[in-house]
């Protein structure tokens, strides 16, 4: 029993020993605040409303309080956070602590001398969706441009001059301001190292280092060289920064998290081909001239590119996998090019993209999700090539002028279907087209459709309103007696017999092969025929033939 009590009894005396102090009393001397360990063995400089006039500061070793000398060990959060009129500060022998925020936006402040005591820079940064809180000890400093670590230091260094503070066993760059030289022996730059500096080195080279979050959050860069063994750009990384010109380097992999978010970017971006994954809202807000994606890209996170300016059109490659929703909501481009192994048209994708002239949805989309193409108002071309499901609100508030599908349409929530609201648009069925039952074509104004199917698609009782039945139908010439008779169709009364087809030579409604040998007597002489010039350019030839089996087999 004993034994128990004294193992207890030691265990309290531990606790007691390692027990964070308490800092509680407040004292101010000469002009300088301090909060007082509560056994008086230390003392940290705090923030005061009265320092917002000081120009210069010395903190002491030591201050006189209670009969006590107290050591001055740490320089607490924001401490003289927004002096702006500070121009020289002191720092005492025994501070061993500066934290995050110390000095931000004291602008005038244009040198400092950090004395050997300093063992810890402590740089807090919390990152939420549109806020990154917390930062460098010099975060706005924008005027400083000398950092100098006594040389007696053995925790901290400013190496061969480089304007920075750098942790001696790690290699690691805590913080810099606008002189600084990045060395060649920095393996890490810091969470918020560079935050809101405008770097004054030419050409900024990230080769064989790790990078923080933040750590380039609103600075100033005249050339960034993202180099070798740089896998990862990390959150918030560059965002809101202004770049003259950014390269990237064949080993990065991935662009994480509001990395570029509100940037802006003066070169032309191209995206290494080591690029597999873009994060969520990595460039949201971003601008930028113009975009090219690698080759090996499969994902691309929602509201990637959200809201971003400057460029006119994007192309994205074979590789993408994925798209998440709302990744392109509110881009500039007037035209997207999406590859044909995307399966989910997402969430809200392409809504808002209010210059966004034509869209082609590759046959490969098997789902297109809610509100995707919604409040794009200069779209006039609407393509859907293949079969989907579809959500609700696709094409609200775009008056679409063109529309063509290409497969059936089929809603995969209970609601009214695509809706087709607009006047005087042209709709084109094609010949995959067998049922529009989950289509609903609204309209009292011209509209027109052409249906490129021999046998009517099915339609429901509401996939026309009443007004349509004035509209004109074109199809072939051999299918009108098959609309006529069929239900639904049969109540519209213009019904024109009119259209052929690219490649259907014999003009029998259908392109196959007997369309191919035709183009190939008149190539060689053996008929005439004006439809087996299916380019336009007044000559029949291998071209046209070549032209008739890619339509024949779908391409």
């Amino acid at each position: 029993m004993k034994r128990n009590k004294l193992i207890l009894l030691l265990l309290l005396l531990l606790q007691v020993a390692f027990a964070p102090l308490a800092y509680s009393d407040h004292v101010t001397i000469n002009g300088i605040k301090y909060s007082l360990a509560s056994d008086l063995s230390s003392a940290r400089v705090v923030n005061d409303q009265n320092y917002a006039s000081l120009t210069e500061v010395e903190i002491p070793d030591s201050i006189y309080y209670n009969l006590t000398h107290i050591p001055v060990t740490e320089l607490w959060k924001e401490a003289f956070a927004n002096c702006t009129r500070l121009e020289s500060i002191k720092i005492g022998s025994c501070v061993k602590t500066i934290n995050s925020c110390c000095f931000k936006n004291c602008r005038n402040l244009r040198s400092i001398f950090l004395p050997a005591s300093l063992s810890e820079i402590v740089i807090e940064v919390s990152i939420y969706d549109n806020v990154c809180s917390g930062g460098s000890i010099f975060n706005g400093c924008t005027s400083l441009e000398s950092i100098v670590v006594d040389e007696a230091n053995p925790t901290l260094d400013s190496r061969g001059g480089c304007n920075a503070i750098i942790e001696t066993a790690t290699n690691r760059l805590i913080v810099g301001c606008k002189s600084t030289i990045i060395p060649e022996s920095v393996e890490m730059i810091s969470d918020c190292a560079f935050q809101n500096v405008a770097l004054d080195q030419e050409n900024v080279v990230l080769s064989n280092l790790s990078l923080g979050r933040c750590s380039f959050y609103g600075a100033t860069l005249h050339s960034v060289t993202i180099g070798d063994n740089i896998t990862t750009i990390p959150n918030s990384c560059f965002r809101s920064s202004v770049i003259d010109n950014i390269e990237f380097g064949n080993s990065l992999l991935t662009i994480e998290n509001y990395a570029f978010n509100e940037s802006v970017i003066k070169n032309d971006l191209v995206l290494p081909e080591s690029l597999i994954t873009i994060r969520a809202s990595s460039f949201r807000f971003a601008t930028f001239p113009a975009i090219t994606f690698g080759g090996s890209l499969k994902t691309i996170g929602s509201v990637a590119f959200r809201d971003s300016k400057g460029y006119q059109s994007l192309t994205i490659p074979k590789s993408v996998e994925q798209i998440d929703g709302y990744a392109f909501f509110g881009a500039p481009f007037e035209h997207i090019t999406f590859n044909n192994s995307m399966k989910n048209f997402g969430y809200s994708l392409v809504r808002e993209c209010k210059k966004l002239k034509s869209l082609v949805i590759p046959r490969s989309v098997n789902v297109i999700e809610d509100y995707s193409v919604a409040v794009c108002y200069s779209l006039d071309s609407l393509t859907i090539m293949g079969d989907a499901e579809i959500g609700k609100g696709v094409l609200d508030a775009t008056p679409v002028k063109y529309i063509r599908l290409g497969g059936n349409i089929t809603p995969y929530i209970t609601f009214d279907g695509l809706a087709f609201q607009f006047p005087e648009a042209k709709i084109v069925l094609g010949p995959g087209v067998t049922s529009v039952e989950g289509v609903k074509f609204y309209s009292n104004q011209a509209t027109s459709f052409y249906c490129e199917g021999l046998t009517p698609p099915t339609a429901g009782e509401f996939t026309f309103s009443d007004g349509l039945y004035q509209s004109e139908v074109h199809v072939h010439k051999t299918a009108v007696n098959n609309y006529r008779n069929s239900l639904y169709w049969c109540n519209f009364s213009n019904i024109i017999g009119d259209l052929t087809f690219y490649g259907d030579v014999d003009d029998n409604g259908i392109v196959d092969i007997s369309d191919v040998n035709a183009a190939i007597d008149v190539m060689l002489g053996r008929m005439d025929n004006e439809l087996a010039d299916v380019n336009g350019d007044g000559a029949v030839d291998i071209t046209d033939v070549n032209a008739i089996i890619n339509k024949m087999l779908g391409k």
